[in-house]
Formats: structure tokens, sequence, C-alpha cells
């Protein structure tokens, strides 16, 4: 059994321990298989190289998700991450939720260049947010001064500061 989470496993491991409220009598007729389960937060790190497809990258991906420094210490020191199946790294994309973007008509990626490209547009779409952020924390400002000071309503400050009509409704929300 294939367990493609970061969690760990709280399902049976054997098979009777699937059977809750059976009696034990009958439960003596039932044999007490051991379910075979990979989960990638139960194998040793030094076990994901064992595998001789990229269904080690992939498990070790999942395993190290939620630690960004130990994940990229991995992506950058691991070879294995530098050319991984295009599929697979699709199937880690659905996975943990991951935005990593790559080329898919390509066979393979590298996942380092995957990672650092997704990080810096997560920066640039942050230094946009931020400058958004900071026009709307300016005009919301101007607004307020222009209400304080001349005694304006918010309707007359902001068609004196000729803030659109449409994006008046949010700034009337904030004052």
């Amino acid at each position: 059994m294939l367990f493609l989470k970061d969690t760990e496993w709280d399902g049976p491991t054997h098979l009777r321990e699937m059977f809750d409220d059976t009696e034990a009598q009958l439960l003596s007729f039932v044999p007490d298989y051991r379910i075979n389960l990979l989960a990638p937060n139960r194998i040793p790190k030094e076990d994901f190289g064992k595998f001789r497809t990229d269904v080690g990258p992939l498990l070790e991906y999942i395993k190290n998700q939620k630690d960004k420094e130990k994940l990229d210490k991995i992506m950058h020191e691991n070879d294995r991450f530098r050319s991984v199946d295009s599929e697979t790294a699709s199937l880690i994309n659905t996975i943990t939720g991951s935005r990593l973007k790559f080329d898919t008509r390509e066979e393979k990626v590298d996942m380092c260049k995957a990672i650092d490209d997704m990080r810096k547009e997560s920066k640039e779409e942050g230094r946009s947010e931020g400058r958004v952020e900071g026009i709307e924390s300016t005009r919301l400002e101007s607004i307020r001064n222009v209400m304080g000071g001349l005694k304006y309503t918010a309707q007359q400050a902001m068609e004196l500061l000729r803030i659109p009509v449409a994006d008046q409704p949010k700034y009337l929300a904030k004052l």
C-alpha cells in the first residue's frame, strides 16, 4: 500500500486490525497478514536513494515538503532532483499542492530550477502586492487628511483626489 502524505499513518498495519468489533472466535479464522506500507514519513533519509526510479525523489519531496530549509538543502545536494521525469514533477505538484512551473513537453525536469523559479516568482508577486498595498494605504491616508483638514465628506474627498468610482467602495469600507 502506498500512502502519499507527509503525515503519520494512523491506519491498520495488519489485516486483523481492520476488524474492530469482531468476536475472537470468528477472528481466529482470519489470517493476520501484515500490510506492506510505503509511507514517506517512515522512510529514513538514507533509504530514499535505494529507489531506482523517481519514486525515491517523489517520496522524499513529500516527506520534506513542509520544511522549506530541509527541502531546499535536499534539492540542491541530491543530483537525482536535477533530472526528474516531468510526469513525476506533475505528480509532486498534484500531491503536495506545489506550484512548480516547468515545460511539460520536456521529458526531464530540473526540480532545483523549478523551485528557484517558483521562489523568484513568489517574491515578484509579493513585491507587486506590496506596491499595490502601499498605493492603497497612501490613498486612504490622503482621503482621511482631506476629510479632516477640509471637512469634506468621504465622497467629496475621493472626487477631489480623482479616485475612480469603481475603487471608491473599498475605501469607504476602510474609513
